[in-house]
């Protein structure tokens, strides 16, 4: 909630700053794409999880993101000598394809999401995709009413500050001729963290390995290491303990008995972390317990789910941009173009390994 609060507030209040009375214009339509959203969900009767307020974050960020290329093609327009009806109309009309091609690739993973995903990724992609919807309706339809409304009442509308009128007006950055440089740039960081990967691996969460998280609430502030090294005895190995919330409150995460399924298992456990932290069970504020099964199933669909997002927006890329200068395709396959589609290819079909 504090995530989702700041952010709104930083977007809402950068929108004024940058673009004047048609940034209020945005962020009244930004209120209205919140208020869609949790219209949708209760209507739907979809349950609100954290994944699900992360994507909810997120929809703030891209709701704005059509505001932002409609109001840049605009002020290109009144630059160029148009009136502010002529530039409204064709500002609207230039920024559509930027923002359709924005969404629907991002729809499509949010779909993808949602049918390989499960649980939390499934709670993620359930706003993502409800916020995508909503939000291309606030930023054009909405956006665009009120605009005629204040043109048919003769009322200015400004589309930027004196501090923001010229800013990154003359910025020229060659980046064509230095193409080869910035490739070689790239390649040695992707290459850096396929490395990293492959030798470190993840530092995966009890979603994703199983285990059993407790949420422990202390009377007084505590350090996590002192927590830690008093569960490596009773739990056999160190667990992972993090602070959660206040400094007199931790989360522990350990794998500790999780191929054992029976009945005492649970039991076994908490009564070593209470004995361990010499602490009461009316300490523990919550517990949750994820089984190696299921931890399984949760990493092979989010790994089918990145690897369909991955080809369906990479084959979306190249049948919308169908002329050779405008994507990465075999055409010019001994080139420098070339080097994407190879880094894409690679990682998709070395994914699946990376997860192991």
């Amino acid at each position: 909630m504090i995530s989702f609060v700041i952010a709104l507030l930083l977007i809402l209040v950068f929108m004024i700053f940058y673009y004047s009375n048609a940034g209020w214009v945005a962020d009244l339509a930004l209120f209205a794409n919140i208020f869609f959203v949790f219209g949708v969900l209760a209507s739907l009767g979809a349950v609100l999880t954290l994944p699900g307020i992360a994507g909810i974050v997120l929809t703030l960020g891209m709701a704005v993101d059509a505001n932002i290329l409609i109001y840049e093609r605009i002020r290109e327009e009144l630059r160029a000598g148009k009136g502010i009806r002529l530039a409204i109309s064709d500002g609207f009309k230039m920024a559509y394809s930027s923002i359709i091609d924005s969404n629907v690739t991002t729809l499509l993973s949010g779909v993808i999401l949602y049918v390989f995903g499960s649980g939390p990724i499934q709670g993620f992609a359930t706003t993502l995709i409800i916020g995508i919807l909503t939000s291309l309706f606030s930023a054009i339809f909405i956006t665009r009413l009120i605009f005629e409304w204040r043109l048919s009442k003769n009322k200015v509308i400004n589309f930027s500050t004196k501090m923001t009128e010229n800013a990154f007006k003359n910025i020229n950055f060659n980046w064509v001729s230095n193409r080869k440089i910035y490739y070689m740039i790239s390649g040695t960081v992707i290459l850096i963290g396929i490395g990293s990967m492959i030798f470190r691996g993840f530092s995966t969460g009890v979603d994703f390995k199983g285990g059993r998280s407790y949420v422990v609430r202390f009377e007084q502030p505590v350090e996590t290491s002192d927590v830690r090294e008093k569960l490596a005895s009773p739990f056999t190995s160190a667990p992972e303990v993090k602070t959660f919330g206040a400094s007199n409150q931790v989360k522990i995460t350990t794998s500790y008995l999780i191929e054992d399924n029976s009945e005492s298992a649970d039991s076994q456990v908490q009564t070593a972390l209470v004995s361990g932290l010499g602490i009461k069970p009316e300490q523990i504020m919550s517990s949750q317990k994820v089984g190696p099964t299921v931890a399984d199933d949760i990493k092979v669909s989010a790994a089918y789910a990145v690897i369909f997002s991955m080809l369906v927006i990479f084959l979306y890329i190249v049948f919308r941009f169908r002329k050779w200068a405008f994507r990465t395709w075999g055409i010019n396959c001994f080139g420098t173009r070339c080097f994407d589609i190879v880094v894409t290819i690679l990682f998709i079909l070395g994914y699946p390994a990376f997860l192991t």
